[in-house]
């Protein structure tokens, strides 16, 4: 099948056609989903900087995520992790609107209409557009609006695909913005000639020594003492560190839906006699109505023997395949039709769409006729984004699958010879195909229809469960405890999670959207229904809510704090005790041996054994030679090390000043790029109150 980057960027009026159909399909199953039919309530869902953002202006921020999403991918997707992302997405998108755009404008950033345009046009290169239509993408870019807007589309379909394109324009002028707050930043970011003089002199020299790393715990706990007050002043100082959601705790117990020991049994008994039908089925007709009965497929193309393995092999002799036990379903196959088919050919093909469907005849009649098949499509002056030629050189049959030719088809193209010209139309689009050459052997080839039956619970079993749950879910009423007592009684070891506002899903639970949209909801000690979580039912109660903005100064904070602060205080202590010592005499004292270190360079992320220290390179690269020992913490080693310079030696390439300031501010510019922007702009919006329930609602 042609793959939707060659439709995109080649064929651009059958792909916006197919776009627009599937769009608005997708579409209207949002109202119920998103609670917009039959409901005139319109309740405040999100909060920015005080601007309250209502469900019905929430819902159609993510309609229109969802759109792009569609016409991204080719695809709708209902996967509650998809929806998740695009939830959020949404979010983000209504927060840049409602606070970061206009902060950015009042600073003097805007985007013009003309820019706008301009990168439309490719005048001002734009990563939004060259990520959906390739680059260059302007032509690309053109045939899609061409196709938009040449009144072969319904005037509703079209209103949902023009809705996706206000989007993705909305996305490329929102990058735009995010380039030019990225450029203001870099132009107050700069590198001073300090900067540049300590960095020449640093990575002027290189050098030798050696180190004893010094492990903390050397010094007990006991003998650190941190007051409360610096624990607490130390979390005023970095408290935006520990800001959090909204969030509440829920506990639940999962009732899994699994096949039985006689469900299973169950099904591979009908495997079996699946296999057996087939067995007696007298001819094709036969064959397909055990296939038709049994949920059986017929697979998109003929294929030889190479493509089956040796067990399947049996299916070219007329038998049939299993019952086979994979993945958890039992697999059923017989061989439908028959073949021969050549080992390989080539041929040219013409892809039409739109008007040039009504030339496929005549371009086949000219092509018959000797007229030279390429040239074709000038020959009827066919708009390029009305057809699309190529030519296959050499391919083996079983892959003309590939070029959208079903199997019916395919068993006309095996009997042609070359030269032969045949039209093959689908529902899409209509292929106009020559074949160039026919090579090798007929080859048997066979088309196969397969029954796969899902080892499965049986409905007594899901009842059974379902059952189970409600009982579960009857005693647990009334409250924590209650729920704890149903809990022992019933043998089920509850789950914990934290959920935070915004979320939409819980990760470590498949198909946990039902149970997030309740619990957001729920008072705490409510405990909820018995609710779906895919094939699966769960039963959950609110435990607790915090609804404070930052981590309590409590717990596993403080713990993190109170443990920093004595490591600090612990290096402070270790300088005190190894001053003046000599390298022997700190290695000595630590009971360890020292390490040996060479060639230590300014830039450097190693010394000897240690890693990922910038403060150990600093410190042993700008030291003078000596035999007295210096200590530095190493906190991403979580170790204090003593060190001693034996010997700085002239690096082999000193860095100029030039140099070295261009590689200085392109770390600043690319650190700006990469993170400096995000983190700018997060802290900007932690400044401002927000709120965002819309997890509750869809």
């Amino acid at each position: 099948m042609l793959t939707l980057n060659t439709l995109r960027t080649r064929f651009g009026i059958v792909l916006s056609i197919v776009i627009v159909l599937a769009l608005l399909a997708f579409i209207l199953s949002l109202g119920p989903e998103m609670g917009l039919f039959g409901n005139d309530q319109n309740p405040t869902v999100a909060e920015v900087d005080g601007d309250e953002i209502s469900l019905a202006e929430f819902s159609q921020e993510y309609n229109d995520v969802k759109n792009a999403y569609y016409f991204r991918n080719g695809q709708d997707s209902s996967d509650e992790m998809a929806v998740a992302q695009m939830a959020a997405e949404a979010w983000s998108n209504i927060q840049f609107d409602k606070f970061i755009c206009p902060e950015m404008q009042e600073a003097g950033i805007v985007v013009t209409d003309e820019e706008a345009t301009a990168m439309l046009s490719g005048e001002v290169n734009s990563l939004v557009y060259a990520q959906l239509f390739g680059t260059p993408y302007t032509a690309n870019i053109n045939q899609f609006l061409t196709a938009l807007n040449s009144g072969a589309v319904p005037q509703e379909q079209l209103a949902v695909a023009t809705a996706a394109w206000n989007y993705i324009k909305g996305q490329a002028a929102q990058f735009r913005y995010m380039q030019k707050y990225a450029g203001l930043l870099k132009a107050g970011s700069y590198v001073t000639n300090l900067e540049v003089e300590q960095s020449v002199a640093a990575s002027a020299n290189v050098a030798d020594g050696r180190y004893v790393p010094v492990k903390l715990s050397t010094i007990a706990p006991d003998a650190v003492e941190v007051k409360e007050s610096e624990v607490e002043a130390y979390y005023e100082s970095h408290k935006e560190n520990y800001r959090k959601e909204p969030s509440r705790e829920l506990s639940y117990v999962v009732f899994e839906v699994l096949p039985t020991e006689a469900d299973e049994a169950a099904v591979a008994q009908k495997a079996q006699d699946v296999a057996q039908a087939l067995k007696d089925a007298a001819d094709e007709k036969a064959v397909q109505a055990v296939m038709a009965s049994n949920g059986g497929i017929t697979a998109p193309a003929y294929r030889p023997a190479s493509a089956f393995t040796d067990a399947e092999a049996v299916l070219f002799e007329g038998e049939v395949y299993g019952p086979e036990l994979q993945d958890k379903h039992w697999v059923v196959s017989k061989a439908l039709k028959t073949i021969n088919a050549p080992e390989k050919l080539g041929f040219s093909l013409y892809i039409l769409g739109g008007d040039a469907v009504a030339h496929a005849e005549a371009i086949a009649a000219d092509a018959k006729a000797g007229e030279d098949f390429a040239s074709l499509a000038e020959k009827y002056q066919l708009a390029e984004e009305m057809h699309n030629y190529l030519t296959v050189e050499d391919t083996t049959f079983d892959q003309v699958a590939a070029y959208s030719m079903d199997a019916a088809f395919a068993a006309k193209l095996a009997e042609a010879k070359a030269g032969d010209v045949l039209v093959n139309k689908t529902f899409q689009f209509t292929q106009v195909v020559k074949v160039d050459k026919v090579e090798g052997k007929p080859v048997k080839h066979i088309l196969t229809g397969v029954v796969r039956l899902e080892v499965a619970p049986s409905v007594q079993t899901v009842s059974a469960i379902s059952a189970e749950a409600s009982a579960f879910a009857a005693a647990a009423k009334g409250g924590v405890e209650a729920f704890q007592k149903a809990s022992e009684e019933s043998a089920k070891a509850p789950r914990v999670y934290t959920i935070a506002e915004s979320d939409y899903v819980m990760p470590m639970l498949e198909h946990s959207r039902e149970l997030v949209r309740w619990a957001q909801g729920a008072e705490v000690g409510e405990v909820s229904k018995v609710l779906e979580a895919g094939e699966h039912y769960v039963v959950a109660v609110v435990t607790s809510a915090n609804e404070a903005l930052y981590e309590p100064l409590a717990g596993n904070v403080k713990a993190m704090i109170l443990s920093q602060l004595q490591n600090e205080k612990r290096v402070e202590m270790l300088k005190g005790e190894y001053a003046g010592l000599t390298i022997e005499q700190a290695a000595e004292k630590a009971g360890v041996e020292a390490v040996a270190f060479e060639g230590a360079s300014w830039g450097d992320t190693t010394v000897g054994q240690l890693y990922g220290d910038v403060a150990v390179v600093g410190a042993v690269t700008t030291a003078e030679a000596g035999n007295t020992t210096k200590v530095v913490y190493a906190p991403y080693n979580n170790v204090a090390v003593v060190y001693v310079v034996d010997a700085v030696k002239a690096a082999e390439e000193p860095k100029t000043a030039e140099a070295e300031k261009l590689r200085l501010q392109t770390t600043l510019d690319e650190g700006i790029m990469r993170s400096g922007v995000g983190q700018a702009i997060q802290s900007a919006v932690n400044g401002i109150e927000t709120s965002n329930t819309t997890s509750r609602h869809f």
